[in-house]
Parts: C-alpha cells; structure tokens; sequence
C-alpha cells in the first residue's frame, strides 16, 4: 500500500512596532583651539601641524592654501556644503578612530593627506599636488595607505548621511515545530550594533531560547553579541490569554563629521568627528497572531479494490490557528 504524506506550513511574518528614544548629537555650536607639533616630512617633503581642541580631540583641516588655524575659537558651519559621506568614512577608518600603521604620527598625517587628497579628487583641483601624489620621495611607503583611504571615501561619497538609529531586526517568521511556536533567526542588521539584550514579556512556562544552536530555558533577559543566531521557541498550548512580546534593546554608537570656521577668516575651516551613544527598542507584539484562518490539506482518493482506512489526525491550536493535517492511504 503506497503512503502519502501531505504537510501544510503557515509561516507568518511578525508586524514590527518600535520605540525609538530621542537622539541628541553631540555637536558643539563652538570649539577652542589649541597649538601643536607638527608632523614628519614623509611624502614629498610635505609636513604641517597637528589640529586639537584645547580638550584634546583631534581635527582635520580643510583648506591646504590656508593659514594653520590655532589658539582661535572656531564656530560650526551650519549645514556645512563639504561635509558627505566620504569625509565621514575616511575619518572614521582614520586616527584616532583606527589604527592604520600602528604609528600615531603617521597615521595623522595619511588622514589628513587623504583628506585633502579627497577634496582635489572631488572638486577637480589641485591644491596637493603631483608631486605628493605621484613622483615625490616616499621613504616610508605611505602613499599607498593615504591612496586607499581616499579611493574608499569617494567610493562612500554618496552614503546618507542620516543616521541610522533603529536596531533593524530581519524580518522574523514563525512556524510550528511539533508542540512549539518557533521565531527563526533573528539578526541584526544595523552595523553599529555591538550586543543586544532581550526580553520575552509574559513568557510562559517551557519558554525555551537557542543561541548558535545551544538550548536552554528561557530566563529573565537575554544578552548576546550581534553575530548570534538567535530562535525562540514558544510552547503552543500555554498561549491563551497571553499577551507576549519581545522585547530587544542595544545601544547604537553613530559618527557625524561637524565643519568649524575659526573667527579668523584667513585660517583654515576644520572637520572634527563626533561618536553619540544612543539606547534604542524595538517591541515585537506576538499578540497579532491569534486569528490566523485555519487551511485544511486535501488529499486525493486513489481508485482501488483494497480496503482502505482513514486516520485523521488534526491538532487545532487557539492562538494561531494552524491545523497540520496528515492523511495516509
């Protein structure tokens, strides 16, 4: 007697709520500047000053041509026409914010090369010139690094320059798996998250969470780093009346480039890099999924002489309303 097997799965797609806390830059309408060492010569000859705040951040000067802005106040540049995704990414991949050679000096000086190498490159001038960018002395073999980090900021000059302060989950499906509602792989989008923690709310008992496939129960809050695979497992006959929710929370450290003019005009405008930490939540309701219409399996009679016996099998379940059906002949 041949035997057909016949499943139906109904995976739903969980509607997304999220709460966002408000988020304040960390600009500053002003900055004191400070007086510096300069650098090493070590392309072309070319060396210049260092750029701090008297608090010690490290800025990047904008006009070559210009005079050395020092021991000045500087006032930000409201929305500033140079500031674009190019010039974030290569003070976000440049000192102090990474490491390119393990050298403070150098690393300070390929950033501030790239910069205005990137500006030449982006408004078609040539304030640094070939002999920095090609035929000049280069002892130290740091012209290939300043190149680098400038080709990645042009290619990043069109990012948005929005900040993305949501935690950006995947969308999570749901199926049932034996006697358990599972949410399959959840995972973080957002690249400035780090870790995360999670809550169940109203979990019920049996409640279990699998971390890169490791199980166990489910307990208080959960916290994870933002490359786990993460599945919950719901028990289905301890859902009526439940009002779950999931709960993630994560901290999201964003970068914004702000430009500052000196009071003294004929100095040099500077860019300085701001980190702001921001707590964000998003609530997942698991409430929305109580009301699923039933679909039944049909199955198709075989013509036969045997004698033929039915065994239907149905499990009807009240939060969801999934009924897997599985008929033999």
């Amino acid at each position: 007697m041949n035997r057909l097997l016949s499943k139906n799965y109904i995976f739903i797609i969980i509607l997304l709520f999220i709460f966002k806390l408000s988020i304040v830059y960390a600009k500053v309408d002003s900055i004191e500047l400070a007086e510096d060492k300069n650098t090493n010569s070590y392309i072309a000859n070319i060396n210049f000053p260092y750029k701090r705040t008297t608090d010690g951040k490290y800025l990047y000067c904008l006009n070559i041509n210009k005079k050395t802005a020092k021991n000045i106040k500087a006032n930000i540049v409201e929305n500033s026409t140079i500031i674009d995704g190019g010039i974030i990414y290569i003070l976000k991949n440049g000192y102090p914010k990474k490491s390119i050679t393990g050298d403070k000096d150098k690393d300070y000086y390929i950033t501030q090369t790239a910069i205005w190498w990137y500006l030449d490159t982006l408004y078609e001038s040539t304030n640094l010139g070939k002999q920095f960018k090609e035929t000049g002395k280069d002892s130290y073999n740091l012209r290939k690094y300043v190149k680098e980090l400038k080709d990645n900021g042009y290619k990043h000059r069109n990012d948005n320059l929005k900040v993305n302060d949501t935690i950006n989950i995947n969308d999570i499906k749901m199926s049932l798996d034996n006697n358990y509602y599972v949410l399959n792989n959840i995972q973080f989008e957002n690249k400035n998250i780090n870790n995360y923690k999670l809550e169940i709310q109203n979990a019920p008992k049996g409640t279990k969470i699998i971390i890169n496939e490791e199980e166990k129960e489910y307990q208080s809050i959960v916290e994870g780093k933002k490359s786990d695979l993460v599945k919950i497992k719901i028990p289905n006959e301890s859902t009526k009346n439940t009002n779950i929710k999931l709960i993630i929370s994560t901290t999201i450290d964003n970068y914004m480039a702000y430009e500052y003019q000196p009071t003294d005009k004929d100095m040099q405008n500077l860019v300085l890099l701001e980190k702001t930490s921001n707590k964000s939540i998003e609530e997942k309701d698991l409430t929305n999924l109580m009301n699923i219409t039933e679909e039944e399996v049909v199955v198709p009679n075989t013509d036969s002489t045997q004698s033929y016996t039915m065994i239907f099998l149905g499990t009807l379940v009240s939060l969801f309303g999934v009924r897997w059906i599985k008929k033999y002949e």
